[in-house]
């Protein structure tokens, strides 16, 4: 199991240029969704765990199935993509 943070992924150290701090913003995000895959390399099953940005809540996907999930659903040994955005453009000093 791959454990990985559901908020405040701190890109920083690999920020390499202070004018790109400045231009977009501290490189800060958060996770908005999870693809699933369960099965072999050549073929299986996928599903998508995703937050709903306005209300924060997370909801499970599956086919033409869904239904309301935690966020700890996210943490899977069966996560196979994640999908973070920027915080805010949070300038850094």
């Amino acid at each position: 199991l791959v454990r990985f943070p559901v908020k405040g992924l701190d890109l920083s150290p690999f920020v390499s240029h202070a004018e790109d701090r400045a231009e977009h913003g501290r490189p800060i995000y958060d996770l908005y969704g999870v693809s699933n895959h369960m099965g072999v390399l050549g073929g299986g099953h996928y599903t998508a765990t995703c937050m709903d940005d306005s209300t924060e809540k997370w909801f499970n996907f599956n086919d033409s199935t869904v239904s309301d999930a935690d966020v700890s659903e996210t943490q899977s040994s069966v996560a196979y993509v994640l999908f973070y955005k920027q915080r805010s453009r949070e300038r850094a000093p």
